[in-house]
């Protein structure tokens, strides 16, 4: 019983001991890691208050994990002044060593404790005017930087071309933008590549869009056999906008089956009335 005790006892001390020089180990990665700033409601609303603000605000996608903001920096200094950066869904491992707490997110990204596999995260570029702005994000969106391909676009113009991109399903969950644009560059240029991930985990969900520079690569995709990446078969289509596919689903719905019937017996009242009229005014002339 006494062995008992004295063995919990020294479990416990062993744990707080590895607790007690894990946040040595944070601080003193701290002191030499740019603070992450937190944004206060008060300062969320000032920044609402400027309308330009998103305008002037450049999104950077697929940027490599490990880049700092003193590179970010320097890669948008030749367009012009750079008031506030940010990054943004940085895939952290927030598992302590024994499973039952999460490591704080600021805690996890100074330590680097990275989601095994990942290789990039998100950035924010906030300039001082319009101009700047539309520059960067139209020199930087596709270059490869890092050897990861930069998306870039103003966060009020989402770079988004539906009439030349491909939406790509049962895709690992694991994979990254540089696989899938590897598979699909043998059918032309490509503009940019998009997988959809979970917010949280920042684990794929499986699926993602092609998008090409002309139209003819994506009828290439389309009419190609059956495209593997790690022993998946992917399906491949022409991709929809979110908007279009919404009301499409809701038309094939069985459950507005009623409603159809309706809205065409009222489009044929309206077309026997129109008629109606049209001969009632023949008539009088």
């Amino acid at each position: 019983m006494l062995s008992q005790l004295f063995a919990k006892k020294n479990k416990q001390e062993l744990g707080i001991q590895k607790l007690f020089e894990q946040e040595i180990h944070i601080a003193e990665r701290a002191q030499n890691y740019e603070p992450i700033k937190v944004e206060t409601k008060e300062e969320n609303l000032e920044d609402n208050s400027d309308p330009e603000r998103k305008n002037r605000t450049v999104f950077v996608g697929n940027l490599e994990l490990n880049t700092t903001k003193k590179e970010v920096k320097e890669l948008f200094s030749p367009y012009g002044t750079i008031e506030k950066l940010w990054f943004r869904s940085v895939p952290v491992n927030r598992d302590q060593i024994n499973k039952k707490s999460k490591i704080p997110i600021k805690a996890a990204i100074i330590l680097g404790k990275f989601k095994e596999g990942a290789k990039s995260k998100n950035c924010y570029v906030l300039l001082s005017d319009i101009e700047s702005a539309t520059k960067a994000a139209t020199k930087l969106d596709g270059l490869l930087y890092k050897d990861l391909h930069l998306r870039c676009n103003l966060e009020t113009k989402k770079t988004e071309d539906f009439s030349k991109t491909a939406f790509v399903g049962n895709l690992p969950f694991n994979i990254e933008e540089e696989e899938v644009r590897s598979e699909f560059e043998q059918f032309g240029p490509i503009r940019y590549v998009r997988l959809i991930r979970d917010p949280v985990t920042h684990n794929g969900k499986g699926f993602g869009y092609v998008c090409f520079e002309q139209f003819i690569s994506l009828k290439n995709a389309l009419q190609a056999g059956q495209l593997n990446i790690s022993g998946r078969d992917l399906r491949i289509s022409k991709a929809v906008k979110p908007a279009l596919k919404q009301d499409q689903k809701l038309q094939n719905n069985p459950k507005n089956a009623n409603q159809r019937i309706i809205n065409k017996q009222k489009q044929k009242r309206q077309t026997i009335s129109n008629k109606q009229g049209d001969t009632n005014i023949f008539n009088q002339s």
